[in-house]
């Protein structure tokens, strides 16, 4: 295995552990079990914990944005592009949330503003592709003209993060996409351009 293969098969394994034990209580000596190393060798591939954690939460978020970017480019309108993201978008959160402890989520914050994010890597991309499909509404005439796209879009994100508070801390899980789908269809009737 050459350096950059035996690089991701720890990041891997990291994300792995990070997802059983928690970030929190996951150590380095579980990830180099995991990725079936001595735990010194790790400190050859990242200096230390914090920095192996941000590596894994980095890279966890580029793959999060290219396969919303996927899911997204796979829709065939405006409205159902929006909700293939706030469905992917979703289903991170909802796997996130098992890397967090259940006594700091008893804080009662979302658990997106507790997984510690690389906010130049994760709220701007996610919040500019929802601006970009707006406007690609606006343009082919899906959508009536919106006044600010750049506040729309910090809206429709924000709306998202409220959905997930519901779900997760009032243990409605089963409500998650169904206020997604629910808020979707209310933004996108007063949003649709009438025929």
């Amino acid at each position: 295995m050459n350096r950059e293969e035996k690089r991701n098969t720890i990041l891997k394994a990291a994300t792995d552990v990070f997802a059983e034990a928690g970030i929190h209580k996951a150590t380095l000596g579980d990830v180099a079990r995991r990725a079936g190393m001595a735990k010194t060798s790790l400190y050859y591939y990242f200096k230390d914990r914090e920095d192996l954690v941000n590596t894994a939460l980095h890279d966890e978020q580029l793959r999060f944005m290219d396969m919303i970017s996927s899911v997204v480019g796979q829709q065939d309108t405006v409205e159902t592009k929006i909700f293939a993201l706030m469905e992917a978008y979703y289903h991170l959160i909802s796997h996130r949330a098992r890397w967090i402890p259940r006594e700091i989520m008893v804080e009662y914050r979302p658990p997106s503003s507790m997984v510690r994010l690389d906010k130049n890597h994760y709220l701007p991309p996610l919040k500019d592709l929802i601006e970009r499909i707006m406007r690609e509404g606006v343009r082919n005439g899906e959508l009536k003209p919106i006044r600010d796209l750049d506040l729309m879009a910090w809206a429709i994100l924000a709306s998202m993060v409220g959905c997930e508070y519901l779900s997760i801390f009032h243990e409605r899980h089963e409500w998650g996409l169904d206020m997604m789908r629910t808020m979707v269809m209310t933004f996108f009737t007063g949003l649709k351009k009438t025929k």
